[in-house]
């Protein structure tokens, strides 16, 4: 047997063997990973979101706005430099979106909480009537 087909057949081996393969992503590592990828911090982890949308929930809120303090010059992000907005109104979401820190992402807490926190980046704003 020569070099190469020996050399493929390793290499095969290699790829189909469970040992030399690597894990399914998580959630949250995919969502860090294209934070990276798009030169964004992380607002905050995913349990902190979660503990946040179920309090403006219970709080009687529709939407909530994460945002993101510009002024924070550690470079780890942290739960520290974000912060959640609940709104009621469709009107001021619009206006928080705009105004100050950057906004990262946008829940509506009318559709599962669970089908957006699997997203890489929640944008669900309201509908801007004209």
């Amino acid at each position: 047997m020569n070099y190469v087909v020996a050399a493929s057949l390793f290499i095969a081996y290699l790829h189909i063997s469970r040992k030399w393969r690597k894990p399914f992503p998580t959630v949250e590592s995919l969502r860090e990973g294209m934070a990276k990828r798009k030169g964004e911090q992380m607002p905050a982890s995913a349990a902190a979101i979660r503990t946040w949308l179920n309090e403006a929930s219970d709080g009687g809120a529709r939407w909530v706005v994460i945002k993101c303090d510009q002024f924070e010059y550690r470079g780890d992000p942290s739960d520290d430099c974000c912060y959640p907005v609940p709104l009621t109104r469709a009107s001021e979401v619009h206006k928080v979106m705009g105004n100050g820190d950057r906004t990262m992402e946008v829940y509506d807490l009318a559709l599962s909480i669970d089908s957006q926190m699997k997203e890489t980046k929640a944008w669900h704003p309201p509908e801007v009537a004209s």
